[in-house]
């Protein structure tokens, strides 16, 4: 009797541990889990993962694992795993997956509700579940009869455009901006992360335009290369149908207004790149090329580290001179003091170190790179395939 109530209270134990994690179906038949769901008339969550995924296995230890997460998940959900490796293909191909992890909110018929991807805390997984299962108050229906109403209030707003981004509608980049002119201080933390986090530089021109005129106090909340990325990418933009002949001028002219501290190594990096667009047609430009490089990695201390990563990868793909890929080399070891965890800073190094034979560094920085793609915020399909490739090639010497 003494060992049964032993048992007896393992397994109460046991039972109340289980119950406050999801509890996961293992994904083998989407028909089997739509007539499950039919069934119980519940929605579905499904967490679409691979085994080489770090995040996936951190939200496993971390998140899932929590009582409250499983309760509500357990309450209100089907929930089910799709190991992308075994038998989660054809569910990642129907709701075009790439990144994972992946997490889809289906209704009780099969229809996407809601997706998000990435690692994420309790608070922010148990928020995109409630946008999953919005009432009737909380349809984009209900939504726009408000706004249309005259509904503006700050809290509004940023209700409606949390909605509008759960399902990508494209008029969440209006609301954004909407909610931002009924702010008086946009310089304030909570305000200057919105802006950069919901910045798309054709749809919203206002906030590109205050990152433009604002860049250092956004390096305070967000590294330097990142702020000046979308300033870049904004240039670009605007200058797309510019004829070749006259985009040496129309960039200066830019540059000038937007980073003038900048402009000069902005524009002899453009040069670099319009010089490199012509050795990939005539590969007797390489030495020439890599010359021009050698020099502006001397001129600027403080080189952009995604530049010269990116240069360093394209000489070691298309040029077999030694001198030239020694060279290309270096610029990827200052690229790397940049970011030790960019994993295509780590897959160029160990692409070089293995063009120039020296395996045994080549396989320590595949290996640190496969570490960085697994371990992302989100890894994503093709940069794990290119550092598995490489991997193997490597391996295989």
């Amino acid at each position: 009797m003494k060992y049964l109530l032993l048992l007896y209270s393992f397994l109460l134990i046991f039972i109340s541990e289980l119950s406050s994690q999801i509890q996961f179906i293992e994904c083998r038949s989407y028909d089997q889990t739509l007539k499950l769901a039919k069934e119980s008339r519940k929605p579905i969550f499904i967490d679409v993962y691979a085994d080489w995924c770090g995040p996936c296995k951190w939200m496993d230890l971390n998140v899932f694992n929590k009582k409250q997460v499983g309760e509500f998940f357990n309450d209100r959900f089907i929930n089910i795993k799709a190991n992308y490796d075994q038998n989660g293909r054809s569910i990642a191909s129907d709701y075009n997956v790439t990144m994972f992890p992946t997490y889809l909110f289906l209704d009780s018929l099969g229809n996407l509700k809601h997706t998000t991807i990435g690692s994420m805390n309790d608070y922010e997984l148990l928020d995109h579940a409630r946008i999953a299962l919005q009432d009737e108050n909380k349809t984009l229906d209900k939504y726009r009869s408000k706004y249309d109403a005259g509904a503006r209030s700050s809290s509004f707003l940023m209700s409606y455009f949390m909605y509008l981004n759960s399902i990508n509608h494209p008029d969440r980049f209006d609301v954004a901006e909407e909610r931002m002119d009924n702010e008086h201080n946009w310089l304030s933390e909570e305000n200057m992360r919105f802006i950069f986090m919901n910045c798309n530089i054709s749809k919203t021109p206002k906030f590109y335009s205050f990152i433009s005129k604002n860049r250092s106090s956004f390096y305070k909340y967000f590294n330097e290369p990142t702020v000046d990325s979308i300033i870049r990418l904004g240039v670009v933009l605007k200058l797309d149908k510019v004829p070749e002949s006259k985009m040496p001028d129309q960039l200066g002219k830019e540059l000038s207004k937007l980073v003038p501290d900048k402009k000069q190594q902005w524009m002899d990096e453009y040069y670099l790149s319009v010089l490199w667009s012509k050795v990939t047609k005539d590969p007797q430009l390489m030495d020439s090329f890599c010359n021009l490089m050698q020099g502006y990695y001397k001129k600027y201390s403080k080189s952009s580290a995604s530049f010269i990563r990116n240069m360093a990868l394209n000489v070691c793909l298309n040029c077999d001179k030694a001198s030239n890929l020694i060279e290309s080399l270096r610029w990827a070891s200052r690229a790397i003091q940049e970011n030790k965890g960019d994993w295509l800073c780590n897959y160029t190094l160990a692409y070089l170190f293995y063009r120039l034979g020296n395996i045994v560094s080549a396989k320590s920085f595949i290996e640190t790179a496969y570490k960085c793609v697994s371990n992302a915020t989100i890894n994503q399909l093709e940069s794990v395939d290119r550092v598995n490739k490489l991997k193997a090639l490597i391996d295989s010497n």
